[in-house]
């Protein structure tokens, strides 16, 4: 299925709203709307609807370096990937011929229906904007001016309703994250703020390095991974992607929701009235079924 390629897991923090991510106005909640509204939320009601950013570019924890041209040239591969529990997927033989040999092996609770790129203050970009990027690898841009991958997924609340209630409450401790799942085809090296061509006679060297966790000029050497394939996401208490978050959006519209109230009373216009109508949608379509 994934010739010629290799797989790595990427785990990242899922916050709640009222994290110090987005009190810093890392995501303002005007955005973070015109995210949700963007990605147009499945208007059923025994779906939930969550969005979070899956990857971002510079290094994570692992010492794993996501260029601005990989995620570019990937951000559409997440879409309809499965969301899954601690990476359990494994197939030990078809589900068809022996069903019941495979139970517990597949904890899939849902899966990505939506991805786009984003600025690190929330910004999702449109394509002429990111027609319009500096495209460069560059190691020494600022963490403020890298961008983010945010997707958004369904989760099957109508036949997981304890797993996905326990997973959004852990989101709003602050208890859960999501991981990546990643394939890629080869990677270069990350040596202090320079990208180095992996070539025979200094992998091994860098490869060493990277796997001690060594640093050059305080910089961690990194591998810079090439030709991305995003395959699913899995929810973990185990975060590596610092700059990374679940956003939990129906607060967020529910708080909005109220303020229109008061602006209507005070100067009622039909533009507020389409936004409360949408708001409603918006919010019904991420309600969890609590099914007995």
């Amino acid at each position: 299925m994934h010739k010629d390629y290799e797989k790595t897991i990427v785990t990242a923090t899922m916050v709640p709203e009222k994290s110090d991510y987005f009190k810093n106005a890392k995501a303002s909640i005007k955005k973070i709307k015109g995210a949700v509204n963007l990605f147009s939320p499945i208007d059923v009601p025994d779906l939930s609807y969550r969005i979070f950013v899956l990857a971002s570019e510079h290094e994570n924890k692992n010492g794993d370096y996501f260029s601005r041209s990989q995620l570019l040239a990937s951000r559409n591969s997440p879409i309809y990937k499965p969301f899954n529990v601690e990476h359990k997927l494994k197939e030990v033989s078809s589900y068809i011929t022996s069903p019941l040999y495979n139970q517990n092996q597949n904890t899939i609770i849902g899966h990505m229906v939506h991805s786009a790129l984003a600025k690190k203050d929330g910004t999702i970009l449109s394509e002429d904007e990111i027609s319009k990027l500096d495209t460069t690898d560059d190691p020494k841009r600022k963490v403020e001016d890298s961008l983010d991958m945010v997707c958004g997924a369904v989760l099957y609340s109508f036949y997981f309703p304890n797993t996905i209630t326990d997973l959004l409450q852990m989101t709003e401790d602050g208890k859960i994250s999501v991981s990546m799942e990643c394939w890629y085809k080869g990677f270069d090296f990350m040596v202090g703020e320079e990208i180095i061509k992996s070539t025979d006679s200094n992998k091994e060297k860098y490869l060493s390095q990277w796997n001690a966790g060594e640093k050059v000029k305080g910089r961690r050497v990194s591998r810079v991974l090439n030709g991305l394939l995003f395959g699913g996401v899995g929810a973990t208490t185990n975060p590596a992607n610092e700059y990374s978050c679940f956003v939990t959006a129906r607060e967020k519209l529910i708080a909005r929701h109220n303020e229109l109230h008061i602006l209507q009373k005070y100067n009622p216009n039909e533009l507020y009235i389409k936004e409360h109508e949408e708001i409603e949608r918006l919010v019904a379509s991420m309600e969890v079924v609590n099914e007995k």
